[in-house]
């Protein structure tokens, strides 16, 4: 079971290097602990690959099953060990990402397998793993990944993980979804490039935390509940965004919110002004079932007129373009408000159609470039 990762450390270096075997010393006492820490997870451990593990890895890699869908095995434990070897420098030679690589050691004291991540500067982590195919179907996979991309998240501040899988490999498929990936939001536009015979899917790790000259972006939180009930009380202030809620339904659109991150792998934060520490309102991204992805922002009515929505905004569809992937944002608005689309035009949006809507309506729809600095 394993899925690909672009540019990822697993493509094995040219041929050559030295063998690795019982001789070799005890890869438990050889771990770079300065760089990586050992993890566990209900029984497993995860321990920092090093040269050292080639030659039990080799038996583990040797497995035709784990090849049904892509690859093959390593040619030689000689291979293999000068392949971790490389490894063990735990960075690109450009030094641009991070290789974090994981042997998986059972109760029993076997290696069943291993897990690896591939991060970049950007905060992105490409995640693949590979077991024997006599460990499959025990929950191992999802134990060892679990606890891979928890210390991504703590330590690498990883916020955004990405894996490319063969689409045929429907094992794959079916641990990404339990362990709370979805696939690239826009089809036709993946945030990550794949072949034609993959796929991809994302889940979000750590919500980023983003800021600006005025402004710090944050996830949005149960902080957040008092800034939600007096926007969506308000009849006024709320009255273009579905307003006026009851608090219980103002407390739901907030965790509405924060769900959107996990199940589709953008969403809004929420808005405080740096100085003082005062929540504003809101800004990112929103898409429900059958509309278009799209740029939203509001705030409360005395936040208005600053322009701290074009502020956070800037932000954000910088975020967007550079971090997630997107070649552009979209974003669209009801024909009177005259106020957002004076503010997406300052964005540099263009209309680039009109369309019918879930609703009923006809809406001008407007793509916006990164052009922040």
């Amino acid at each position: 079971m394993t899925w690909t990762t672009p540019e990822a450390p697993s493509a094995p270096p040219p041929p050559g290097g030295h063998a690795s075997g019982p001789a070799q010393p005890d890869p438990r006492r050889a771990l770079d602990l300065d760089t990586m820490r050992p993890l566990h997870a209900d029984g497993l451990s995860l321990e920092p690959l090093v040269e050292a593990h080639a030659a039990a890895m080799f038996e583990v890699l040797s497995d035709p099953a784990i090849y049904e869908f892509e690859n093959g095995p390593p040619v030689s434990v000689e291979a293999l060990a000068q392949r971790y070897r490389r490894l063990e420098s735990r960075r690109s030679a450009d030094g641009h990402e991070q290789w974090l690589n994981w042997v998986i050691r059972l109760p029993s004291g076997e290696l069943a397998g291993y897990v690896q991540a591939t991060v970049g500067a950007d905060g992105r982590a490409w995640v693949a793993y590979e077991l024997a195919s006599r460990h499959w179907r025990q929950g191992i996979a999802r134990r060892a990944v679990n606890a891979m991309m928890d210390e991504l998240i703590a330590r690498y501040q990883v916020t955004r993980l990405v894996a490319v899988f063969k689409t045929a490999n429907f094992r794959s498929r079916g641990l990404l979804q339990r362990l709370g990936f979805c696939a690239t939001p826009a089809p036709g536009q993946p945030a990550e490039s794949c072949d034609t015979d993959e796929s991809v899917m994302v889940r979000p790790g750590m919500i980023p935390v983003l800021d600006t000259p005025r402004l710090r972006l944050l996830p949005p939180s149960a902080a957040g509940d008092a800034l939600y009930q007096r926007f969506y009380t308000d009849a006024a202030a709320s009255a273009t965004y579905g307003g006026p809620l009851t608090p219980g339904a103002a407390w739901a659109r907030l965790a509405a919110d924060l769900g959107s991150w996990h199940l589709q792998g953008f969403g809004v934060w929420v808005i405080e002004q740096r100085e003082t520490g005062a929540l504003l309102g809101t800004c990112g991204f929103w898409q429900g079932r059958g509309w278009p992805r799209e740029l939203t922002w509001w705030l409360l009515p005395e936040a208005r007129g600053q322009g701290y929505a074009l502020e956070a905004s800037r932000a954000a569809v910088a975020h967007a373009c550079r971090v997630f992937g997107w070649p552009a944002v979209e974003t669209y608005m009801n024909d009177a408000n005259t106020a957002a689309r004076a503010l997406v035009l300052r964005l540099g949006g263009e209309p680039i159609g009109r369309r019918s809507f879930p609703d009923g309506l006809e809406r001008d729809l407007f793509r916006i470039p990164d052009a922040a600095p």
